[in-house]
């Protein structure tokens, strides 16, 4: 006979506690370790490295969720790309090879003329003051 909690199927679930911060862009929580003793996790990228902490409490995850997204305001924590954003940029490397990013936008431009297609009039500073805005 099988004893509740020691087969893996038969174990309770253990859930993520509610995290009442809402956590911003490149913040993400890791799949929770109930059988270690610090099983909360969360994992962030800063200075072009990936970063992860765990603690021994969902307090104490939620005090570090706080200063994550403060650093984040300020800009000190870069966004995490997910495994289809990276495969986009590398195929997009791969297919682009030596060109010149000036170069695949004149083409860009080119194609949009030659196809009747209208150009966005939206400006690169406008985009990135209403990106910053936005996050």
């Amino acid at each position: 006979m099988v004893q509740p909690g020691s087969h893996p199927i038969l174990r309770p679930k253990v859930h993520y506690p509610r995290v009442r911060v809402k956590l911003l862009k490149g913040i993400r929580l890791l799949p929770l370790r109930p059988e270690r003793p610090n099983p909360y996790g969360v994992v962030w990228s800063s200075e072009g490295k990936r970063l992860s902490a765990y603690f021994p409490s969902g307090e104490l995850l939620e005090k570090k969720l706080v200063e994550l997204n403060e650093a984040r305001r300020q800009g000190t924590i870069s966004l995490i790309p997910t495994r289809h954003e990276i495969q986009e940029w590398r195929v997009f490397r791969a297919a682009a090879g030596t060109v010149r990013p000036m170069e695949i936008f004149a083409g860009w431009q080119a194609w949009c003329q030659a196809s009747g297609r209208p150009i966005c009039d939206l400006l690169c500073d406008k985009a990135v003051t209403d990106y910053l805005a936005e996050q």
